[in-house]
């Protein structure tokens, strides 16, 4: 058995809290990605939050690349899991507008405000 990490209280109330933003600020190979896979499909399963109102921002395309496809993965299994015809359902719908959900570096999510926004940015 493998002892229980120092940050394991802190690493639950990320994956369960949702009263609000969340900043997760950790080293490589720490379990970030993880967290916020688990964390995005709490959201779904859990809260019924559309997959559109999540937000997740990264640093990399890389990261934000394999976030995403593991959030596809974790969705694929639910789908296959799912106890009831009504949450499979849900599930199905977040799989299938999982594009939709803000998943992407920093500079993407900037730039996607600056074009939503470009008046109120002072851009006009």
């Amino acid at each position: 058995m493998s002892a229980e990490l120092v940050d394991h209280g802190e690493r639950e109330l990320a994956k369960t809290w949702v009263g609000g933003p969340l900043l997760i600020e950790a080293g490589a190979g720490a379990g970030k990605t993880e967290l916020l896979v688990e964390r995005a499909l709490r959201l779904i399963r859990e809260k019924n939050v559309p997959v559109g109102e999540i937000a997740a921002i990264t640093f990399t395309k890389k990261a934000a690349l394999e976030l995403r496809e593991r959030i596809r993965a974790r969705l694929l299994a639910a789908v296959r899991d799912a106890k009831d015809d009504e949450a499979r359902e849900r599930l199905k719908g977040a799989l299938e507008n999982l594009e939709s959900a803000r998943i992407s570096t920093i500079h993407s999510f900037a730039l996607n405000l600056l074009r939503a926004f470009p008046v109120e940015a002072g851009l006009s």
